[in-house]
């Protein structure tokens, strides 16, 4: 028996997020499903229930001036939340977290980073009409060592600690920024 057939090379183009030297410890963890497909590189973080989703800025209006109050508090829908990351502001006065649950700035105020509960004190009314919003980053986890598509697998390769890839690191889809380098350092991944 004779067989006519055609072969050809296929080449695979997978991006690389382990670097060398002291190479990345990865676990495999319970990923959220129905968030469709997250690259390789994605940073991501752990959501209320453990599940990682990709680490990035979560927001939300907590309250809208009238001229006299001061005080404003609310609960951001993503939690746990990262220290160091929350800002609350009304467009002319901001506070800053500290990360040790303070608000520092234009005001006071506290932080709970488990819950995502935010409670700011500003210097001056807020104007009327103007509304005052709070932002902050999810809690850091690591980084997606493959792509994965959420709604065929429930499970995920995720690098906890070591060397990575820093050109193949993604938060928002986009190019990984400094401050949150900084962040994947203090957590024990090191992106060369």
């Amino acid at each position: 028996m004779a067989f006519d057939a055609v072969l050809g090379t296929q080449q695979f183009a997978e991006k690389q997020v382990a670097a060398g030297g002291h190479g990345p410890f990865g676990v495999s963890w319970p990923v959220k499903t129905g968030q469709g497909t997250l690259e390789a590189g994605t940073v991501v973080a752990l959501n209320e229930n453990q599940e990682l989703v990709p680490y990035g800025e979560t927001s939300k209006d907590i309250g809208t001036g009238d001229g006299t109050i001061k005080d404003f508090s609310g609960t951001l829908d993503s939690k746990p939340l990262q220290p160091g990351t929350v800002v609350v502001g009304d467009g002319t006065q901001t506070l800053y977290d500290d990360g040790c649950g303070r608000l520092y700035g234009d005001g006071s105020g506290t932080v709970n980073y488990e819950t995502a509960e935010v409670s700011a004190s500003f210097a001056s009314a807020v104007g009327n009409g103007t509304t005052v919003s709070a932002s902050a980053k999810k809690r850091l986890f690591g980084v997606l060592a493959n792509k994965v598509d959420t709604t065929k697998e429930s499970v995920a390769l995720v690098y906890r600690h070591g060397t990575v890839n820093k050109a193949a690191l993604l938060v928002d889809g986009a190019a990984i920024a400094d401050a949150d380098v900084a962040r994947l350092i203090e957590a024990g991944i090191y992106p060369i």
